[in-house]
């Protein structure tokens, strides 16, 4: 339900809260309904917080530890693809393992997932 008072002034709404809260029971002014009011909408229920706390972790990019990485490339090499695994190191401009910034690891990793 939603109710809507228009007033003149700030004295006119005192005088309406007083007679709503019971302190003076003088006649409030005539409330006549704006037909400028625009209708509330219908509330939407709100997205469950589970839902909106996947899409926040979908948004952001999974960090990996130098271990985690280290060990998908070592299976690489083990599995055979040792000259893949070079391929891309190389391709990001280094040659060995060490020399890979942290914050390149979440590449590393999307491009090992494709060999």
């Amino acid at each position: 339900m939603q109710i809507v008072i228009t007033v003149a002034d700030f004295d006119e709404l005192k005088a309406i809260a007083k007679q709503i809260l019971g302190g003076e029971t003088a006649t409030a002014p005539a409330v006549t309904p704006d037909p400028q009011v625009i209708p509330v909408l219908e509330e939407t229920p709100a997205e469950p917080v589970e839902a909106v706390e996947e899409s926040v972790k979908a948004e952001e990019p999974k960090t990996y530890t130098q271990a985690e990485v280290r060990k998908v490339l070592g299976d690489l090499r083990k599995a055979g693809k040792k000259e893949e695994v070079t391929m891309l190191m190389n391709s990001l401009g280094y040659e060995k393992f060490t020399d890979i910034p942290a914050e390149l690891y979440g590449e590393v990793m999307e491009k090992a997932r494709e060999l």
